[in-house]
């Protein structure tokens, strides 16, 4: 069960993934798709019914904490219905740890080293420094913010004294295989990165790794990477 915004976008994504699991080393079929507001707040006990009654025993949630994880998880863990609710990097954020006591069904797939691999990602623990010198959040979000930020002054630098929008676009779009010094996998011309994740669960109020266990690493098993045209 797909359950995500209505946007535009987030429907041409649900598409590619249904497709993609359909062509993954072991098919996965995709039982339903489930789409909630983006400019009012989600009626979550129809959300979470509609996803039940589809007989799903994994959901695949797409949104940040408090307005997507939280209460789909909390509205699931009242109805004593308990699915393995797989979710990406928005959900990579403190705020999610305590949604309820379905937080161990959680996993959260990440395209970056998470801070908790402290000393075995040391740009990620630089990162974690700054933000906690800061009193922000350790959140994906704000890793992913600090690559965009840095390519975006790596790319002024070499603009130099002439910098100006059109320098700044030409630049940028040289820059290649961009990895934000070790935050994450290499980022291509075309925007795509790497198919490389780190799949993180929650014990004890903590996210930890699943897969794969040792720190520093990311699984990139290319079985699991499936193109697709269009």
């Amino acid at each position: 069960m797909l359950v995500r915004p209505d946007t535009r976008s987030a429907a041409l994504d649900s598409e590619r993934r249904t497709l993609a699991l359909a062509e993954a080393p072991v098919p996965v079929t995709v039982v339903g798709d489930v789409a909630y507001p983006v400019d009012r707040v989600a009626d979550w006990d129809l959300v979470v019914g509609t996803a039940r009654a589809s007989g799903a025993g994994l959901v695949h949630l797409e949104g940040g904490c408090d307005h997507a994880v939280v209460p789909f998880l909390s509205i699931a863990a009242a109805a004593g219905w308990e699915p393995i609710v797989v979710t990406g990097p928005a959900a990579y954020d403190p705020a999610c740890l305590a949604a309820s006591e379905l937080t161990g069904r959680l996993l959260v797939e990440v395209p970056f080293l998470p801070y908790e691999d402290g000393d075995a990602a040391p740009v990620t623990a630089e990162h974690a420094g700054f933000l906690d010198a800061l009193g922000g959040p350790r959140t994906g979000d704000a890793l992913l913010a600090a690559s965009a930020f840095w390519r975006w002054v790596t790319a002024a630098a070499a603009c130099g004294t002439d910098l100006d929008r059109e320098c700044l676009a030409d630049q940028a779009a040289t820059i290649d295989a961009w990895t934000g010094a070790g935050l994450h996998p290499a980022v291509g011309l075309d925007g795509s990165m790497e198919p490389c994740v780190v799949v993180l669960g929650v014990e004890d109020g903590e996210f930890v790794r699943r897969l794969p266990t040792e720190p520093g690493t990311y699984d990139c098993t290319p079985e699991w990477s499936v193109s697709l045209s269009g």
